[in-house]
C-alpha cells in the first residue's frame, strides 16, 4: 500500500499500544502489527493474516481490511502481554536454569527460601530425563494448556508414578513462570498436579510384624539399629545415617543433619533441628554401636563406614530390611504391593501417634512436617487413646499379653471344644 493511500486510516490506537502497517506479497499487501514493549521500544513484526488483495486495492478495501487488521491487533493486547523473544526455545531457555549457583536459586535464596544442592539436582533431572525430551524444541511462547496435559498423559502412559509425575511438572511450572516474567510467554499456562490419588501411597507395618522383625538376628548390626532407629523415631533415612556420637543424648535426639551420597552432609529437608525423644533401648543400641565403632571424636558417625569420613550406605539398611521381611514371610511381591521400604517406618510412626491422639504440633515438632496437610497425608490407622511419644514409642516392640479368662463363660467353651465331634 502506497503511504498516500493510507493518509486518514488510523494506523495506531490510542495510547499506541500497537502500530499497524503493510508488506507487499505477490496476492497484495499484507498487513502487519508492532506492539509497544514496556521498555518503550516495538516489538518484531506479526503479521495479522490481513489482505488487500490484488486489483481491490481501492480505498473501500483498504478501509475494511485495516479495520480488520485492527481487530486482530486489539484482540492481541487484550490476549496477554507482548512476548519479547518469540525465538526462544525451550531447550535453550532451560539449559542450566536449575543449575544451584544459577540466577533461580540464587534469587530463592535471596528471598530467604531453603534450597539444597539436592532440590537442584532432581529439577535438574526432570528437565534433561522428561521436559527437553517433549519440549526442548518448541519455542517457549507457543507452550499452551493442551500440550502440558498431553506431556502429563505421556508421562502416565509411561507408566510413571503420580508422585514422579508432580515433581516433574513442578520443575515445569518453574521453568514457564520465570520466561513469563521475562515476558517470553503471552500468558502463563495452567500446570497442574496430577490427582492426589495418584501418588505413591506407601503402607505401614502391622505391630506383630514389628516385633518379629527385630526379633531376628540380622547379620549387619547397623542395619539392624537403623530400621530400629527408624521405626521408634520415624526419621528419614538421610537423618539416621547422618547421626555423630553428639548427636545422641540420654533421652532424645538432636536431629541436625542428613546424608546426601552425592552432596555430603547438609541440613534437615525443612532446615530447621529438632528434638526426638527415643526409649531406653534405642538409646542403649545406638550408645553400644558408638562403642564399636573404630573411628575418634563426637562428630563421628555414629553409623560408620570404611571410610571415616562417610556413614554407611542407607541402602545397606534398607536392602537388610527386604531381607528380614522376607524371614517372616513378606516376600519382594507382596512388599512392594504394601509399598514396604525404608521410608515405611516413618509413615507407621506417624501414623501411630495420630492414632493414639498426639496433637499435630507435637507430631510435627517430632518428624519434621512443616504442615497439617503433611502429617495427614502420613496417616494410615483409625483411633485410640495413648500418652507420651517415648511410651508409644515402647509400645511397638511389647509383645501384647493375651486376657487370660477365668469366669463361668470360658469354662463353657472350653468345654464345648472338649466335647466329642468338636
Amino acid at each position: 500500500m502506497r503511504k498516500n493511500e493510507m493518509e486518514g486510516l488510523p494506523t495506531k490506537t490510542e495510547g499506541e499500544q500497537f502500530s499497524l502497517h503493510t508488506r507487499p506479497s505477490k496476492r497484495g499487501d499484507v498487513f502487519y502489527a508492532q506492539f509497544r514493549r514496556d521498555d518503550g521500544k516495538w516489538s518484531t513484526a506479526k503479521s495479522t493474516h490481513v489482505r488487500i488483495p490484488k486489483g481491490k486495492d481501492g480505498p473501500r478495501a483498504m478501509r475494511e481490511a485495516l479495520i480488520r487488521a485492527t481487530a486482530w491487533a486489539q484482540a492481541y493486547v487484550d490476549g496477554g502481554q507482548v512476548v519479547t523473544r518469540e525465538r526462544a526455545t525451550f531447550a535453550g531457555f532451560a539449559a542450566g536454569f536449575f543449575d544451584s549457583e544459577g540466577q533461580w536459586a540464587r534469587e530463592k535464596r535471596r528471598r530467604g527460601h531453603r534450597l539444597s544442592s539436592d532440590q537442584c539436582e532432581r529439577h535438574a533431572r526432570s528437565v534433561k530425563n522428561h521436559l527437553e525430551p517433549f519440549f526442548g524444541r518448541m519455542r517457549i511462547a507457543n507452550i499452551d494448556d493442551e500440550q502440558i496435559l498431553r506431556f502429563q498423559e505421556k508421562l502416565e502412559n509411561e507408566g510413571l508414578a503420580g508422585g514422579t509425575i508432580n515433581r516433574v511438572t513442578v520443575a515445569l511450572r518453574l521453568v514457564l513462570k520465570a520466561a513469563y516474567r521475562k515476558k517470553m510467554m503471552r500468558r502463563m499456562p495452567i500446570v497442574e498436579a496430577v490427582s492426589e490419588k495418584d501418588h505413591k501411597r506407601r503402607g505401614v507395618y502391622l505391630p506383630q510384624e514389628i516385633r518379629s522383625l527385630f526379633k531376628l538376628e540380622w547379620p549387619d548390626r547397623r542395619c539392624y539399629i537403623a530400621n530400629l532407629t527408624a521405626a521408634a523415631t520415624g526419621m528419614r533415612a538421610g537423618e539416621v545415617v547422618a547421626l555423630r556420637e553428639s548427636d545422641v543424648l540420654e533421652e532424645v535426639l538432636k536431629v541436625e543433619h542428613t546424608w546426601n551420597p552425592r552432596f555430603g552432609l547438609g541440613p534437615t529437608k525443612t532446615g530447621r533441628v529438632r528434638i526426638v525423644p527415643i526409649t531406653s533401648r534405642v538409646h542403649d543400641e545406638l550408645a553400644q554401636l558408638i562403642r564399636e565403632n573404630p573411628r575418634q571424636g563426637e562428630n563421628r558417625f555414629v553409623f560408620y563406614s570404611m571410610k571415616p569420613d562417610r556413614p554407611m550406605d542407607q541402602r545397606e539398611a534398607t536392602e537388610a530390611l527386604y531381607v528380614a521381611l522376607a524371614e517372616i514371610g513378606i516376600d519382594e511381591k507382596a512388599r512392594k504391593a504394601r509399598g514396604l521400604d525404608f521410608h515405611a517406618w516413618r509413615h507407621t510412626f506417624n501414623s501411630l501417634l495420630i492414632d493414639r491422639r498426639v496433637p499435630l504440633q507435637a507430631v510435627q515438632s517430632v518428624t519434621g512436617h512443616l504442615t497439617d496437610e503433611m502429617t495427614q497425608r502420613y496417616y494410615h490407622l483409625g483411633g485410640e487413646s495413648g500418652a507420651g511419644i517415648r511410651q508409644i514409642a515402647e509400645s511397638l516392640f511389647v509383645e501384647e499379653k493375651k486376657p487370660v479368662g477365668t469366669g463361668r463363660k470360658d469354662k463353657k467353651v472350653e468345654a464345648a471344644r472338649k466335647a466329642p465331634g468338636k
